[in-house]
């Protein structure tokens, strides 16, 4: 081994070192199942560990039916398996969740080897260098790989890179072995890839667009040079052969691993070109793959005049793309409805200038980033080497996944490897430049054996505040059970660690949906929702169990033209009524005993769902104090029919005066929050009066309702206020009873007197205290 290969490696291990160090920090804030969706996937681990092989269904998720799942869940879920047997072949105190909690920074470290090669290949070694760098320090990252996360974010970014590095590999193979050994690696990648993301064909369009590209501006260049068409699309055809048999070789080798191991054949194919095909829009869609189909007749047409097989090949083309796009445009679905997003990750940017500080946390050391990136491009666009306009067609497919107002936040972490590799070669090309410039004649020339050393010393400088930042972002890394209240994880987990060592195996436990994954992970029980959910219109759930074997479904939507209007999201949930797994589950807290009762006796006796154990935390006690004291009333206030509208009002010593018109122009307000009809016979004191608190945009900033002394008419006053001062308002029928009608909610009662719900039995208290576990006393529940 050379000086210069042992210095690589020597830095690429010192880079996974510090990599390590830093996604280990945040384990003294939870260092299990702390991200969103890593108790699901942890979950089907253990159950593949279980079955000794791939399983079809997830058997904790959704009672009591479990949660079918395909084999683009399973690959993750496999591949800790595998690394959990071997260790524990080694040592046999090694358990499946001491695997689980080193996955993500272990793939995290390895995912720095392709990012150095990836970056080496393109510009050299100081570019490869700098990527790895670059996504060892990305603080955008630390959340998702930290230790215990089992999430898909690191295997993402590890086969993202490798993937992206064969595929360049194949691109500049020049002979059949060559393109054969490199093609056949980029398909066995991105089969792994599929079994380990639905999402994993992004990459195709990134992978096919490269050589497309660089056909267009090749043949455009021999074009002008040569001034004859045929010449320039023979040399344009031979030049570019043997990489296109190459990625072909890919996709064949892709199609032979999902098929083999998923079964998955034309259908799963044409599904991912539906997909691609709805990112752009329809006329643009049409667009494209008329100028393919039409430049490859041309080509044919032309090429022909040169070589007759050169033309039949090139018609060949023609025919094979356009029969594909009909076949792909059979498969289209006509119309959809469109559901409201809800999740935050499903939001979208709203600018672009929103993009650099997420990266680093830093708005400064973003934007150097991204210029760095831009240099990179513009040299290989300069330069345009075999396979290096790969870096644009990247470029291209994720800005289009985060595109303003149109993509999701959550494709934000596809920018990771590119951004990592397409800033190294930047600062590659800088570097590179620095030198030639340096090597000037009449330059005074530096000592180049000291040079080693001084890079060494900038770049500790340099790269110091950045180390220093990664681990201070990495000290405040927490679970996001304890983003909204400090130590609610902890409690969670003492909670479900219980669960796990003091309940029957086949028990179902109600937790709001945002923690189901980690209950069914840590616990080993059966969820009734979590992370993952299921639509069903109303109407037709009810009668179809094939389509929706999930019963009651997880949101229940009514159609209204071409929108899904769901119940608990876009519309009020209906009383005394199945609303949905998740949002029955989301407002238990806010249910009186009652309807409690109700609901649990329900999903038991209708739908098979026997619900053994709610968990309950603090949070969800000022949920339904809120609604108890403000949510309800304001709702039975906004639902009251409207009397009068008032005209006008006016201020009086005392308190206002409001016209209404008619028999109702003086209805006073004091200032201490009595309300009356004056009269000529006396005062009529109304049933009330709320106060509807306004912000800036108008909307209801604040409520207080106060409830009447006595009351002679059956009317409240309702009044918008803003400041100091009334803005306007109206009557409508009183609702002082239906107010105080509401029922106390169980989310106070069970954190204030445990033994007042007579069906449920408090059977566990965190040691913090924020987190309640009760035991459903199925006989007292009634059937």
């Amino acid at each position: 081994m050379s000086v210069r290969s042992l210095a690589v490696v020597l830095y690429l291990l010192s880079l996974m070192v510090l990599a390590f160090s830093i996604l280990l920090t945040p384990g003294k804030n939870g260092d299990f199942l702390n991200t969103s969706d890593s108790g699901f996937f942890f979950g089907i681990a253990r159950e593949i560990d279980e079955h000794d092989g791939m399983v079809d269904r997830y058997s904790l998720s959704h009672s009591p039916t479990g949660w079918s799942i395909g084999y683009g869940e399973q690959g993750q879920p496999l591949l800790l398996v595998m690394l959990y047997r071997g260790l524990h072949s080694l040592d046999p105190d090694v358990s499946l969740p001491d695997a689980c909690k080193l996955w993500s920074p272990l793939i995290l470290s390895l995912a720095l080897i392709p990012a150095f090669l990836l970056g080496r290949e393109l510009a050299g070694d100081l570019a490869g260098a700098a990527a790895a760098l670059l996504l060892c320090l990305m603080a955008d990252l630390i959340y998702w790989c930290k230790v215990g996360a089992f999430d898909r974010e690191a295997l993402q970014t590890l086969l993202t890179l490798w993937a992206v590095f064969l595929s360049l590999k194949t691109l500049r193979a020049r002979s059949l072995s060559s393109l054969l050994w490199w093609g056949g690696l980029t398909g066995a990648v991105l089969g792994l890839f599929a079994l380990s993301w639905a999402g994993w064909w992004y990459l195709l369009p990134v992978i096919l667009a490269a050589p497309l590209l660089s056909l267009v501006l090749r043949f455009l260049e021999a074009w002008w040079r040569e001034k004859k068409v045929g010449e320039a699309i023979l040399s344009t055809t031979r030049e570019h052969l043997h990489p296109v048999l190459g990625l072909l070789v890919a996709l064949g080798v892709v199609g032979a691993v999902v098929y083999g191991v998923a079964g998955a054949g034309l259908d799963y194919w044409r599904g991912i070109a539906v997909g691609l095909w709805g990112y752009l829009p329809p006329s643009l869609s049409w667009a494209v793959g008329g100028l393919v189909v039409m430049g490859a007749l041309y080509f044919g047409w032309e090429g022909g005049k040169k070589s007759r097989r050169l033309g039949a090949g090139w018609l060949l083309v023609s025919l094979l793309v356009g029969a594909v796009l009909l076949w792909v445009w059979k498969g289209m679905p006509e119309g959809g409805l469109v559901f409201s997003r809800y999740a935050s990750e499903q939001e979208p940017l709203h600018s672009w200038s929103q993009l650099p500080p997420q990266f680093y946390r830093s708005e400064p050391v973003g934007k150097l980033v991204f210029l760095l990136t831009g240099m990179g491009l513009l040299f290989l666009l300069w330069r345009r080497r075999g396979g290096d306009l790969l870096l644009l067609t990247w470029l291209v497919v994720v800005m289009g996944l985060v595109w303003p107002e149109e993509g999701q936040a959550r494709f934000v972490r596809q920018w990771w490897p590119f951004l990592a590799v397409a800033a190294g070669v930047g600062l590659g090309f800088l570097a590179s430049l620095s030198r030639r410039v340096f090597l000037q004649p009449g330059l005074p020339q530096p000592d180049w054996s000291r040079a080693p050393l001084v890079l060494a010393l900038c770049g500790a400088i340099l790269v110091s505040p950045l180390i220093s930042n990664s681990y201070r972002i990495a000290e405040r890394t927490y679970a996001p059970p304890d983003w909204t209240m400090p130590g609610l994880n902890s409690g969670l987990m003492e909670t479900f660690s219980w669960l796990r060592e003091n309940s029957p195996e086949n028990s179902t436990v109600a937790v709001e949906w945002s923690y189901g994954h980690l209950l069914t992970g840590v616990s080993g029980r059966r969820s009734v929702c979590d992370g993952v959910e299921m639509f069903g219109q109303e109407g037709v759930w009810e009668n179809d169990p094939v389509r929706y074997p999930v019963r009651p479904p997880d949101y229940i939507y009514r159609v209204q033209g071409n929108r899904a209007l769901t119940y608990g999201r876009d519309i009020p949930i209906k009383e005394n009524a199945v609303n949905g797994r998740r949002v029955d589950i989301q407002f238990l807290p806010m249910m009186g005993v009652e309807e409690l009762r109700w609901l649990l006796r329900t999903y038991r006796d209708n739908y098979g769902c026997r619900i053994d154990y709610l968990v309950l935390h603090a949070r969800q006690y000022w949920e339904a104090y809120s609604y108890k004291n403000r949510d309800a009333p304001l709702s039975k206030v906004l639902g009251a029919p409207r009397l009068a509208i008032m005209r006008s009002f006016r201020r009086e010593e005392g308190g206002w005066v409001f016209d209404f018109g008619e028999n109702r122009r003086s209805v006073v307000l004091t200032d201490n929050g009595e309300v009356y009809l004056r009269g000529r016979n006396g005062n009529l004191y109304l049933d009330g009066v709320a106060y509807l608190l306004l912000n800036e945009r108008g909307g209801i900033q604040d409520f207080n309702f106060r409830p009447p002394s006595s009351v002679d008419l059956k009317e409240t006053l309702v009044v918008l206020w803003r400041g100091e001062n009334p803005l306007g308002g109206w009557l409508v029928r009183g609702v002082s009873e239906d107010i105080a009608s509401i029922p106390e909610p169980v989310g106070m009662l069970l954190f204030t007197n445990p033994a007042s719900v007579p069906y449920l039995e408090l059977v566990y208290r965190s040691s913090n205290g924020l987190v309640l576990l009760f035991r459903v006393n199925q006989e007292g529940v009634g059937g």
